[in-house]
């Protein structure tokens, strides 16, 4: 890793702790909230939960299975009205993506 590249680590982490977005992870986060979904979310789950997760396959996964947004629909009618549990319910959800990921992968070999 060169100097510059470890710089720019560091104050990229020392953002991040402080609790400071990247000054393109909003406007990044806006913008994916605009594709379209197989499926509908309410605006509470979209916005408070989806909106707040890592991008990345999990997510996507997240996004375009029906039975996977339905629970998290069901758990944000349970526990939207807390805002601690929206970590939570996000990384149920996640869990269920990575658990149908396993599962195709399995199903494949």
């Amino acid at each position: 890793m060169s100097v510059f590249n470890a710089k720019m680590h560091q104050i990229r982490m020392c953002l991040l702790q402080k609790g400071k977005k990247h000054m393109f992870r909003s406007l990044k986060s806006e913008a994916e909230l605009l594709l379209p979904s197989t499926n509908e979310v309410s605006s509470g789950l979209r916005d408070k939960v989806l909106a707040t997760m890592n991008r990345d396959e999990f997510s996507i996964l997240v996004r375009n299975d029906p039975l996977i947004t339905s629970y998290g629909e069901k758990l944000f009618q349970k526990h939207g009205h807390l805002t601690h549990s929206y970590q939570h319910i996000s990384c149920k959800m996640r869990e269920l993506a990575r658990l149908l990921q396993q599962q195709e992968s399995s199903t494949l070999k």
